[in-house]
């Protein structure tokens, strides 16, 4: 039983980080189930299609959400974005 379960954990894991991988600019592993994602081009895209009314890093954040349940099936996806921008 303890295998099997194992091996259900790590399917989670590969398909989370491959989503993951799809929206991140870099990425930094903390544990099979966490990590920190820098999103900033994708916020920013967001921002340039973005009324006045929304949230573009709540946006994005939904989104990969969104995505994360979709591959994994797991209703309880966490998500902290943390969005890293460059001073001028």
């Amino acid at each position: 039983m303890r295998f099997t379960v194992n091996l259900r954990y790590k399917d989670f894991s590969i398909k989370f980080y491959n989503v993951l991988l799809g929206f991140a600019d870099n990425i930094e592993v903390v544990s099979v189930d966490e990590a920190m994602i820098d999103a900033t081009s994708l916020v920013m895209e967001a921002e340039r299609g973005a009324s006045g009314l929304e949230d573009p890093v709540k946006r994005v954040a939904e989104t990969i959400r969104a995505e994360i349940r979709k591959e994994t099936s797991c209703e309880g996806a966490l998500l902290h974005v943390v969005i890293k921008s460059a001073s001028k």
